[in-house]
């Protein structure tokens, strides 16, 4: 957040409280977390086995 805007209750400046940093955050994220997903189906039988294997070693 602009410093601006973080100081403008205590600087009583109404001016800075709707102030845009012209950056889309959400855009940012929603991004993120597209290109993350993989577009594979769960496999509860992968998850089974990662369990198995995660026991065997301890």
């Amino acid at each position: 957040m602009h410093a601006k805007a973080t100081n403008a209750v205590k600087d009583n400046d109404t001016s800075a409280l709707n102030l845009s940093s012209g950056i889309n955050y959400l855009d940012l994220v929603a991004t993120r977390h597209r290109e993350s997903l993989t577009g594979a189906p769960i496999s509860f039988a992968d998850i089974q086995a990662l369990d198995n294997t995660a026991g065997a070693r301890s």
